[in-house]
């Protein structure tokens, strides 16, 4: 087994296998196999090419006690079932508790004594809603891991408030502050502590008032759909890296650059009501007297960082973020990838924007270190051999994830205080809880839906592979046949 024979540090977290979570839910290590750790995803994917046509969400699995090498690739994925798109609520949670069936009988039996137990669920923003029966990220309790609650704005809730989870005494939750010469304001003090995480016992009370009254309470609307798998906990619910990143890169490109000509900035038109949002929070006085915003970036050096992008000397094997002498500050068609994303905002952004618009960059700066550390680092193979880790594999400092989580959360406080608090996105506030998720479940990296997308792409090309047009039709017509018999299935059970 690969958790038994590799190398590993008390003091680093180098695999799934360092981190508290495991070690609650598998327990030591054994000589022989004698249980399998898997982390499961449910994604939507659209079956053919017209997107117009129904979808599918196939159930998929990473074995995560295989070697890190091969776990990730499609060829050692196992896929449970394929779920109907257009179904929700209770029409869907019959056929997650008819797979909890056999899930079940795994995780307490097992087949010829080696059990399967469920690690952790990855999901993107509607997905973890879907799964979790919860409200919508943009509901007054936005967040599934925490009991944090919107702000009013003058046109609906705005997500801000990553002051409360800052120290009480800190200088920083006042109406404004310095940091490096640059000010940064909000629209009042914050008195708030840290909100509490949503535990499995809070949990099964807000359910059970949701039902009473036959409303959402707190941000729950009913029973989650695993509720009847055994040992899947609130906690096994993670934060997704992969959509997280891609929705903070896209906020911060469309406030910087603002209205354009091609791909999203050519829809860009919240100026005036940002406008009003400071003129009614009392802050941004120049922007309030009809200046240019202090976040957005002039067209010359929109001009002259896209002449910057263009002008790199890219590496053979990486995708270029310019197309047809356009990069991604003037077009956004280039970044169409999530990779792509985050490869602008760990390498691009930082370097790029030295020199423009100090007070987000400073922002950006603090929030990129933090997430980079939290990624984890790769020692050399001399430094891997005296630590006596894995060479090539990133590891994270177990002393040091929760001061680089608080960095986090003082890098958003500062984005917060040099950007329009209506602009930001509700699937921000996950990076608050980036932290305390990695010091619980391990790097997020490990869990993140970036395989699983790997793999719903490999389905996909079974179905649209017009070479075998037999078995492509075969796979179309066969699916609703496979949903109805099911569906038999379970109510004659």
């Amino acid at each position: 087994m690969h958790e038994t024979v590799r190398k590993s540090n008390e003091n680093l977290l180098s695999d799934v296998y360092d981190t508290p979570r495991w070690k609650k839910i598998f327990g030591p290590p054994t000589q022989t196999l004698e249980r399998i750790g898997v982390q499961l995803c449910v994604d939507g994917m659209t079956i053919h090419k017209r997107k117009e046509l129904k979808s599918s969400k196939p159930m998929h699995y990473v074995i995560l006690s295989l070697p890190p090498r091969v776990r990730y690739k499609s060829t050692y994925m196992l896929i449970h079932m394929l779920v109907p798109h257009h179904l929700k609520g209770q029409a869907v949670k019959k056929y997650y508790d008819h797979a909890a069936v056999e899930m079940n009988e795994l995780h307490r039996d097992g087949v010829c004594g080696v059990k399967v137990k469920l690690y952790g669920v990855s999901l993107d923003t509607p997905g973890r809603r879907e799964l979790l029966q919860m409200q919508s990220v943009t509901a007054f309790y936005p967040c599934p891991h925490c009991l944090h609650s919107a702000e009013p704005g003058l046109r609906g809730q705005v997500f801000g408030g990553f002051r409360r989870y800052l120290p009480i005494v800190s200088p920083w939750r006042q109406k404004f502050f310095f940091y490096k010469g640059q000010k940064y304001e909000f629209r009042n003090v914050e008195v708030r502590g840290p909100a509490p995480l949503r535990t499995d016992e809070s949990v099964r009370m807000m359910i059970g008032m949701s039902r009473r009254d036959r409303r959402p309470f707190m941000g729950h609307k009913g029973e989650p759909l695993l509720s009847k798998w055994v040992g899947v906990d609130w906690e096994s619910s993670m934060c997704d890296k992969m959509h997280d990143l891609k929705c903070f890169v896209e906020m911060l490109l469309k406030g910087l650059v603002g209205r354009g000509s091609h791909g999203m900035y050519k829809a860009w038109k919240r100026d005036v009501n940002h406008r009003n949002d400071c003129r009614a929070f009392g802050i941004f006085k120049d922007f309030q007297d009809g200046e240019n915003p202090p976040w957005r970036l002039s067209k010359q050096a929109i001009r002259l960082l896209d002449m910057r992008v263009r002008n790199i000397w890219w590496p053979h094997y990486l995708e270029r973020l310019c197309r047809d002498h356009h990069s991604f500050w003037t077009h956004s068609e280039p970044m169409y990838k999530s990779k792509h994303k985050s490869y602008i905002l760990f390498v691009l952004l930082p370097t790029c924007l030295h020199g423009f618009v100090a007070a987000v960059h400073n922002a950006i700066l603090m929030i990129v270190h933090a997430l980079r550390q939290l990624d984890g680092y790769i020692l050399s193979i001399s430094e891997s051999m005296a630590r006596e880790v894995r060479p090539g594999s990133h590891v994270a400092d177990k002393t040091k994830v929760a001061q680089w989580g608080h960095t986090l959360v003082r890098g958003l406080v500062l984005l917060e205080g040099s950007f329009p608090v209506s602009h930001l996105n509700p699937a921000l506030h996950h990076l608050v809880h980036y932290g305390w998720q990695t010091a619980r479940g391990g790097l997020l990296r490990w869990v993140a839906m970036w395989s699983f997308e790997r793999n719903n792409k490999r389905m996909k090309r079974l179905v649209r592979n017009t070479g075998t047009r037999c078995e492509s039709s075969l796979a179309g017509n066969l699916l609703p046949l496979l949903g109805y018999s099911l569906d038999r299935s379970i109510r004659s059970v």
